[in-house]
């Protein structure tokens, strides 16, 4: 496989890592002494409101408090400590807060056993903050553990491990284990296929959570790359297409084939084709679809009817169809009509936008190379031309501090990308003069020694 392709990612579609997310796992306080568990309450409350340094005085004023930690059981000291790791993890302090849930952890852990579900919430915290320095072995540990004590209160497919398994997943990809990634993310499915049934609306949201999850983990799979690779390239876009395609299938079945609820996933589903190798063309069906029914719905938000007919443009763009012209121009007259979708119209259309293929903030090397120093940003600088049809042309190499190879191949892969042209006073016109800086970076790597069965089936645990 080209190694310039061996691509590093972070696409979990709920952000899974954003450290504010770590606010959701605060302790509250059964506190016999009604004043204290009313101060962890106010203490929590401002910490969701992201007044943090105000968050973590007022807690620290009751940590500091003898009198108050010696009337408190090790589990409630406990999970004080497990606020005040939050909240520090929460304003980027990860080295305080794996600090903190350590204490926290080591004093619950002088009253109950090792499986009690009040250490779940520490866990994913630890899991978080160990995620968020590379810390991949601990953090991998922490929310398998938290998973399987899930698993022994509430069975394998219990519904509260979703979140685990998004961060699993994320753990996963950081250390290059995709394989791993893809499982944890189908495991998801099968959770709430089997909790809710599968022809129900309510697994929708994990649906759709899947299909744009694989549709991002196929692109980071270029075309021009080894057969096995491009097998399992095939396979993730399978999966993904079939996520939308079972989602479309429920809202027809509830109800029927023209209800707007289809027009989401048909538009997911035409994106997923277009980012195949394979039956790219069939994805104007779905864009045609999706077009038609939102057409005939005079409730239709006129945003989400532009959205539509500019996509359809983009698939006219990407396959390389003369068509592509003609409608961004009708479209962009169409938008012309109210000061609101003028306005949308600039958003769409005052500066050229990637499609295919999507910008991709790293490339991973295996090493650092060894002109570039410890601390130096690795990177392509490159300048192009887009002409009115939105190809690109007059592309150069300015400046690198990588291998010729790799720079080649960046410049390749943006010589074939096609861009969505900008429009001026109702023409399509060239943008000459753009500079793109490619970052790489080198590939993180978990060093810890594994045993076998550490990486067995989620199902399993």
């Amino acid at each position: 496989m080209n190694k310039l392709f061996s691509v590093i990612i972070i696409t979990i579609a709920s952000n899974a890592i954003s450290e504010p997310k770590v606010l959701d796992h605060l302790y509250e306080i059964s506190e016999p002494n009604s004043r204290i568990a009313e101060r962890v309450a106010l203490v929590n409350a401002t910490a969701r409101n992201l007044e943090l340094a105000a968050a973590s005085s007022s807690l620290q004023e009751l940590i500091d408090d003898i009198s108050i930690m010696e009337g408190l059981s090790h589990i409630d000291q406990g999970k004080l400590l497990g606020n005040m790791a939050i909240i520090s993890i929460a304003s980027g302090d990860y080295e305080s807060g794996l600090l903190s849930i350590k204490k926290s952890i080591d004093l619950m852990e002088m009253s109950i056993k090792p499986f009690d579900p009040i250490y779940i919430q520490a866990l994913i915290v630890k899991g978080i903050g160990a995620l968020a320095v590379d810390d991949f072995s601990n953090s991998k540990e922490a929310f398998r553990r938290a998973q399987h004590i899930l698993h022994r209160e509430h069975g394998v497919f219990t519904l509260s491990q979703l979140p685990l398994i998004d961060y699993l997943s994320l753990n996963n990809l950081e250390t290059g284990n995709f394989l791993y990634a893809d499982r944890e993310q189908l495991f998801g499915v099968a959770i709430v296929k089997k909790e809710f049934g599968e022809s129900s609306e309510s697994i929708i949201p994990r649906l759709m959570h899947a299909g744009n999850y694989f549709t991002q983990r196929a692109m980071t799979i270029p075309l021009i790359t080894d057969p096995d690779s491009m097998t399992q390239r095939a396979f993730i876009m399978k999966s993904a297409r079939e996520m939308y395609e079972q989602t479309i299938k429920i809202y027809e079945n509830l109800y029927g084939k023209d209800s707007l609820k289809l027009v989401p996933p048909l538009r997911k589903l035409a994106r997923a084709k277009l980012n195949a190798s394979m039956g790219r063309k069939s994805a104007g069906n779905d864009i045609n679809r999706a077009l038609e029914i939102s057409s005939a719905k005079p409730e239709i938000d006129p945003a989400e009817l532009h959205a539509v007919k500019i996509e359809l443009a983009d698939f006219y763009a990407i396959t390389k169809d003369d068509r592509a012209a003609e409608q961004y121009i009708q479209t962009w007259e169409e938008m012309q009509q109210t000061e609101f979708t003028k306005k949308l119209a600039e958003k769409y259309f005052e500066e050229t936008v990637r499609l295919y293929p999507p910008k991709i903030k790293h490339f991973s090397l295996d090493r650092r190379p060894d002109s570039a120093g410890d601390e130096e940003e690795l990177y392509v600088d490159l300048e192009y031309d887009i002409n009115n049809t939105g190809t690109v042309s007059r592309i150069r190499i300015l400046h690198k501090n990588i291998p010729n190879d790799q720079a080649r191949a960046v410049r390749q892969r943006e010589k074939n990308t096609i861009y969505r042209p900008r429009i001026s006073e109702g023409q399509l016109v060239a943008v000459e003069g753009n500079l793109l800086r490619q970052l790489f970076k080198v590939k993180k790597v978990d060093k810890t020694p594994q045993k076998p069965s550490e990486e067995k089936e989620s199902e399993a645990d």
